[in-house]
Protein backbone atom coordinates (compact mmCIF):
# COMPACT_ATOMS: atom_id res chain seq x y z
CA UNK A 1 0.00 0.00 0.00
CA UNK A 2 2.34 2.38 0.65
CA UNK A 3 4.68 1.67 -2.43
CA UNK A 4 1.32 2.37 -4.50
CA UNK A 5 0.52 5.88 -2.53
CA UNK A 6 4.60 6.64 -3.30
CA UNK A 7 4.09 6.24 -7.44
CA UNK A 8 0.99 8.13 -7.30
CA UNK A 9 2.42 10.89 -5.21
CA UNK A 10 5.28 10.40 -7.62
CA UNK A 11 2.55 11.03 -10.93
CA UNK A 12 1.11 13.66 -8.81
CA UNK A 13 4.43 16.21 -9.36
CA UNK A 14 5.53 14.74 -12.32
CA UNK A 15 4.54 18.06 -14.17
CA UNK A 16 6.79 19.98 -11.24
CA UNK A 17 9.94 17.62 -11.70
CA UNK A 18 9.74 17.19 -15.51
CA UNK A 19 13.69 18.03 -15.42
CA UNK A 20 14.49 15.12 -13.64
CA UNK A 21 14.31 12.24 -16.27
CA UNK A 22 12.69 8.88 -15.44
CA UNK A 23 15.91 7.29 -14.44
CA UNK A 24 16.31 9.56 -10.99
CA UNK A 25 12.41 9.59 -10.24
CA UNK A 26 13.04 5.49 -10.23
CA UNK A 27 16.32 5.70 -7.96
CA UNK A 28 14.60 8.11 -6.04
CA UNK A 29 11.71 6.00 -5.67
CA UNK A 30 13.50 2.88 -4.68
CA UNK A 31 15.86 4.82 -2.42
CA UNK A 32 12.37 5.75 -0.61
CA UNK A 33 11.30 2.04 -0.58
CA UNK A 34 14.84 0.90 0.64
CA UNK A 35 14.69 3.91 3.49
CA UNK A 36 10.90 3.42 4.46
CA UNK A 37 10.86 7.44 3.69
CA UNK A 38 7.27 9.21 3.28
CA UNK A 39 6.42 12.87 2.72
CA UNK A 40 3.58 14.64 3.85
CA UNK A 41 2.39 15.95 0.26
CA UNK A 42 3.49 16.90 -3.26
CA UNK A 43 5.10 20.02 -2.44
CA UNK A 44 7.64 18.05 -0.14
CA UNK A 45 7.76 14.82 -2.25
CA UNK A 46 9.36 17.06 -5.06
CA UNK A 47 11.42 19.21 -2.49
CA UNK A 48 13.57 15.81 -1.03
CA UNK A 49 13.90 14.79 -4.65
CA UNK A 50 15.42 17.84 -5.39
CA UNK A 51 17.96 17.79 -2.46
CA UNK A 52 18.26 13.99 -2.92
CA UNK A 53 19.18 14.97 -7.02
CA UNK A 54 21.58 17.73 -5.63
CA UNK A 55 23.42 14.88 -3.11
CA UNK A 56 23.82 12.14 -5.81
CA UNK A 57 24.90 14.29 -8.44
CA UNK A 58 27.98 15.36 -5.63
CA UNK A 59 28.83 11.68 -4.74
CA UNK A 60 29.02 10.79 -8.48
CA UNK A 61 31.69 13.24 -8.85
CA UNK A 62 33.63 12.90 -5.72
CA UNK A 63 33.95 9.38 -7.42
CA UNK A 64 34.82 10.25 -10.50
CA UNK A 65 37.78 12.38 -9.10
CA UNK A 66 41.16 10.32 -9.86
CA UNK A 67 42.81 12.12 -6.89
CA UNK A 68 39.81 10.71 -4.51
CA UNK A 69 41.26 7.97 -1.69
CA UNK A 70 37.96 7.10 -0.66
CA UNK A 71 34.41 6.40 -2.13
CA UNK A 72 31.05 7.59 -1.25
CA UNK A 73 27.63 6.15 -1.78
CA UNK A 74 24.34 7.12 -1.13
CA UNK A 75 23.16 6.23 2.18
CA UNK A 76 19.82 6.93 4.46
CA UNK A 77 20.70 10.57 4.45
CA UNK A 78 20.01 11.23 0.59
CA UNK A 79 16.95 13.92 1.09
CA UNK A 80 18.82 15.98 3.79
CA UNK A 81 20.53 18.96 2.68
CA UNK A 82 23.95 19.37 4.06
CA UNK A 83 23.03 21.75 7.02
CA UNK A 84 19.74 19.64 7.80
CA UNK A 85 22.42 16.72 8.43
CA UNK A 86 24.63 18.73 10.26
CA UNK A 87 22.25 20.41 12.55
CA UNK A 88 20.60 16.75 13.11
CA UNK A 89 23.35 14.62 13.92
CA UNK A 90 26.32 16.64 14.49
CA UNK A 91 25.47 17.68 18.18
CA UNK A 92 29.01 16.89 20.38
CA UNK A 93 30.44 19.50 22.59
CA UNK A 94 33.41 20.50 22.56
CA UNK A 95 35.34 22.14 25.71
CA UNK A 96 39.06 22.45 27.46
CA UNK A 97 40.17 18.62 28.37
CA UNK A 98 40.46 18.51 32.59
CA UNK A 99 44.56 17.83 33.27
CA UNK A 100 43.91 13.95 33.56
CA UNK A 101 46.22 12.32 31.33
CA UNK A 102 48.21 9.25 31.47
CA UNK A 103 51.97 9.85 30.66
CA UNK A 104 52.89 6.00 31.42
CA UNK A 105 51.46 4.32 28.33
CA UNK A 106 53.23 1.81 25.73
CA UNK A 107 55.50 3.66 23.44
CA UNK A 108 54.43 3.52 19.97
CA UNK A 109 57.23 1.80 18.33
CA UNK A 110 56.53 -1.54 20.60
CA UNK A 111 52.87 -1.59 18.72
CA UNK A 112 52.10 -4.15 16.38
CA UNK A 113 51.42 -2.82 12.92
CA UNK A 114 47.94 -3.45 12.40
CA UNK A 115 45.71 -4.15 15.86
CA UNK A 116 41.85 -4.60 15.86
CA UNK A 117 39.26 -4.88 18.90
CA UNK A 118 36.50 -6.48 17.32
CA UNK A 119 39.29 -9.60 16.18
CA UNK A 120 39.51 -9.61 19.60
CA UNK A 121 35.93 -9.59 20.77
CA UNK A 122 36.03 -6.58 22.74
CA UNK A 123 33.68 -4.58 20.44
CA UNK A 124 29.36 -4.60 20.60
CA UNK A 125 27.25 -4.21 17.50
CA UNK A 126 27.56 -0.93 15.78
CA UNK A 127 24.32 1.13 17.22
CA UNK A 128 21.69 4.23 15.21
CA UNK A 129 22.02 7.37 17.28
CA UNK A 130 18.78 8.30 15.08
CA UNK A 131 17.87 11.76 15.08
CA UNK A 132 19.25 12.47 18.67
CA UNK A 133 23.25 13.73 19.27
CA UNK A 134 23.38 11.41 21.56
CA UNK A 135 26.81 10.40 19.75
CA UNK A 136 29.49 11.17 22.93
CA UNK A 137 26.98 8.73 25.01
CA UNK A 138 27.66 5.87 22.50
CA UNK A 139 31.05 6.39 22.59
CA UNK A 140 30.89 6.06 26.23
CA UNK A 141 29.59 2.80 26.20
CA UNK A 142 31.87 2.07 23.85
CA UNK A 143 35.03 2.23 25.53
CA UNK A 144 33.23 0.78 29.13
CA UNK A 145 32.17 -2.33 27.06
CA UNK A 146 35.38 -2.57 25.31
CA UNK A 147 37.38 -2.13 28.91
CA UNK A 148 34.34 -4.73 30.90
CA UNK A 149 35.24 -7.05 28.21
CA UNK A 150 39.19 -7.22 28.94
CA UNK A 151 38.59 -7.07 32.53
CA UNK A 152 36.22 -9.89 33.02
CA UNK A 153 35.81 -11.72 29.49
CA UNK A 154 32.49 -10.59 29.04
CA UNK A 155 31.10 -8.42 26.32
CA UNK A 156 27.27 -7.09 27.21
CA UNK A 157 26.26 -4.36 25.17
CA UNK A 158 25.30 -1.65 27.73
CA UNK A 159 22.75 1.54 27.72
CA UNK A 160 23.62 4.75 25.87
CA UNK A 161 19.69 5.92 26.93
CA UNK A 162 20.73 5.74 30.26
CA UNK A 163 23.42 8.26 29.77
CA UNK A 164 20.98 10.74 27.90
CA UNK A 165 18.11 10.36 30.67
CA UNK A 166 20.09 10.05 34.10
CA UNK A 167 23.53 12.30 33.12
CA UNK A 168 21.72 15.53 34.07
CA UNK A 169 25.16 17.47 33.74
CA UNK A 170 25.11 16.73 29.61
CA UNK A 171 21.96 18.16 27.47
CA UNK A 172 20.53 14.38 26.44
CA UNK A 173 20.14 14.99 22.59
CA UNK A 174 20.83 18.23 22.49
CA UNK A 175 24.68 16.93 23.11
CA UNK A 176 27.34 16.17 25.68
CA UNK A 177 30.85 15.95 26.76
CA UNK A 178 32.29 11.89 27.19
CA UNK A 179 34.18 13.22 30.37
CA UNK A 180 31.02 14.22 31.82
CA UNK A 181 29.32 11.01 31.03
CA UNK A 182 32.36 9.15 32.58
CA UNK A 183 31.98 10.88 35.98
CA UNK A 184 28.24 10.38 35.94
CA UNK A 185 28.53 6.21 35.20
CA UNK A 186 31.50 6.60 38.41
CA UNK A 187 29.19 8.41 40.80
CA UNK A 188 25.64 6.31 40.02
CA UNK A 189 27.70 3.19 40.45
CA UNK A 190 27.77 1.93 36.74
CA UNK A 191 25.53 0.93 33.64
CA UNK A 192 22.61 -0.98 32.84
CA UNK A 193 22.59 -3.80 29.77
CA UNK A 194 21.24 -2.10 26.91
CA UNK A 195 18.76 -5.19 26.55
CA UNK A 196 17.72 -3.84 30.47
CA UNK A 197 17.50 -0.10 29.19
CA UNK A 198 17.36 0.04 25.23
CA UNK A 199 17.68 3.08 23.44
CA UNK A 200 15.17 5.58 22.34
CA UNK A 201 16.41 8.15 20.41
CA UNK A 202 15.42 10.63 22.38
CA UNK A 203 15.24 12.77 25.32
CA UNK A 204 12.64 14.01 28.47
CA UNK A 205 12.59 10.57 30.06
CA UNK A 206 12.75 10.47 33.61
CA UNK A 207 15.87 8.10 34.25
CA UNK A 208 15.20 4.50 34.53
CA UNK A 209 18.21 3.05 36.20
CA UNK A 210 18.14 -0.04 37.61
CA UNK A 211 20.61 -1.35 39.22
CA UNK A 212 19.77 -4.86 39.24
CA UNK A 213 20.34 -5.05 35.53
CA UNK A 214 23.82 -3.27 36.14
CA UNK A 215 26.57 -4.94 34.08
CA UNK A 216 29.32 -2.72 34.50
CA UNK A 217 31.00 -0.23 36.76
CA UNK A 218 33.64 2.36 36.21
CA UNK A 219 37.16 2.89 38.41
CA UNK A 220 38.07 5.77 36.21
CA UNK A 221 39.24 7.08 32.90
CA UNK A 222 41.57 8.70 31.45
CA UNK A 223 41.95 11.52 28.68
CA UNK A 224 44.54 11.13 25.66
CA UNK A 225 47.19 13.74 25.53
CA UNK A 226 45.60 16.50 23.33
CA UNK A 227 46.29 16.27 19.67
CA UNK A 228 48.72 13.34 19.79
CA UNK A 229 48.18 10.37 17.66
CA UNK A 230 51.00 8.14 19.04
CA UNK A 231 49.19 8.48 22.63
CA UNK A 232 45.74 7.92 21.08
CA UNK A 233 47.89 4.69 19.04
CA UNK A 234 48.67 3.73 22.61
CA UNK A 235 45.73 3.88 24.30
CA UNK A 236 43.78 1.68 21.80
CA UNK A 237 45.84 -0.98 22.53
CA UNK A 238 44.96 -0.79 25.63
CA UNK A 239 40.95 -0.40 24.97
CA UNK A 240 38.25 0.82 22.25
CA UNK A 241 39.12 4.87 23.13
CA UNK A 242 36.13 7.58 22.68
CA UNK A 243 37.32 10.22 20.47
CA UNK A 244 35.76 13.51 19.18
CA UNK A 245 35.92 14.76 15.27
CA UNK A 246 35.26 16.62 12.84
CA UNK A 247 32.37 15.72 10.74
CA UNK A 248 31.09 18.44 9.04
CA UNK A 249 32.49 18.24 5.60
CA UNK A 250 29.57 16.98 2.95
CA UNK A 251 32.11 14.15 2.02
CA UNK A 252 31.91 12.28 5.40
CA UNK A 253 27.91 12.37 5.37
CA UNK A 254 27.95 9.94 2.40
CA UNK A 255 31.75 7.98 3.24
CA UNK A 256 31.65 4.22 1.87
CA UNK A 257 34.78 2.62 1.61
CA UNK A 258 38.92 3.88 1.79
CA UNK A 259 41.10 6.19 4.10
CA UNK A 260 38.70 9.02 4.82
CA UNK A 261 41.17 12.47 4.31
CA UNK A 262 39.22 15.49 3.35
CA UNK A 263 41.79 18.88 3.62
CA UNK A 264 38.64 20.64 5.01
CA UNK A 265 38.22 18.74 8.09
CA UNK A 266 39.13 20.91 11.31
CA UNK A 267 41.45 18.83 13.69
CA UNK A 268 40.17 22.12 16.51
CA UNK A 269 36.09 22.58 15.85
CA UNK A 270 34.62 18.94 16.24
CA UNK A 271 31.19 18.15 16.24
CA UNK A 272 31.06 14.53 16.35
CA UNK A 273 31.91 11.91 18.56
CA UNK A 274 33.11 7.79 17.62
CA UNK A 275 35.38 5.17 19.17
CA UNK A 276 38.52 4.04 17.82
CA UNK A 277 39.08 0.02 17.74
CA UNK A 278 42.18 -0.35 15.99
CA UNK A 279 44.64 0.82 13.83
CA UNK A 280 46.12 -0.71 10.30
CA UNK A 281 47.93 0.25 7.11
CA UNK A 282 46.51 -0.50 3.23
CA UNK A 283 48.91 -2.08 0.68
CA UNK A 284 50.15 1.24 -0.37
CA UNK A 285 51.16 1.97 3.07
CA UNK A 286 48.24 4.44 3.98
CA UNK A 287 47.94 4.81 7.55
CA UNK A 288 44.37 4.52 9.40
CA UNK A 289 42.64 4.19 12.01
CA UNK A 290 39.55 1.56 12.31
CA UNK A 291 36.58 3.89 13.68
CA UNK A 292 33.10 2.78 14.85
CA UNK A 293 30.50 5.19 14.40
CA UNK A 294 26.57 5.58 15.13
CA UNK A 295 24.80 5.75 12.27
CA UNK A 296 23.89 2.08 11.68
CA UNK A 297 25.08 0.00 9.66
CA UNK A 298 23.72 1.28 6.05
CA UNK A 299 26.58 4.29 6.54
CA UNK A 300 30.56 3.42 5.50
CA UNK A 301 31.47 0.32 6.13
CA UNK A 302 29.10 -1.54 7.74
CA UNK A 303 28.84 1.50 9.96
CA UNK A 304 32.75 2.19 10.10
CA UNK A 305 34.95 4.46 8.34
CA UNK A 306 39.06 3.85 8.15
CA UNK A 307 40.64 7.55 8.53
CA UNK A 308 43.82 8.94 7.90
CA UNK A 309 46.03 8.46 10.40
CA UNK A 310 49.57 10.37 11.44
CA UNK A 311 48.50 12.49 8.80
CA UNK A 312 47.92 15.69 11.04
CA UNK A 313 45.87 14.01 13.38
CA UNK A 314 43.15 14.77 10.85
CA UNK A 315 39.53 15.28 11.53
CA UNK A 316 40.54 16.19 15.28
CA UNK A 317 41.02 12.03 15.94
CA UNK A 318 43.18 12.88 18.78
CA UNK A 319 42.34 16.04 20.04
CA UNK A 320 39.30 15.21 22.27
CA UNK A 321 39.40 11.16 23.27
CA UNK A 322 39.57 9.50 26.25
CA UNK A 323 39.14 5.97 27.53
CA UNK A 324 37.94 3.77 30.49
CA UNK A 325 39.69 1.63 33.26
CA UNK A 326 38.65 -0.27 35.82
CA UNK A 327 35.52 -2.11 34.89
CA UNK A 328 34.21 -4.41 36.46
CA UNK A 329 30.88 -6.16 37.31
CA UNK A 330 28.60 -4.40 39.27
Amino acid sequence: MKIILVLLLSACVLAKVSHHDKALQKTFLNWMTEHGKTYSNAEEFAHRMEVFATNLEYIENWNNNPSSTFTLAMNQFGDLTHQEFKDRYLNLRFAQRPKNTDPALLNVKDLPDTWDWRKLGAVTAVGNQEQCGSCWAFSVTGTVEGCHKITTGKLVALSQQQIVDCDTTDDGCDGGLMDNAFQYVMKNGGLDSLACYPYQGQEGNTCGYNKSCCVSTLTSFKDVTTGSESALQAATYLVPVAIGLDASPFSFQYYSSGVYYDPTCSSTELDHSALTVGWGVTSNGTDYWIVKNTWGTSWGMQGYILMARNKGNSCGVATMASYALGCNDC
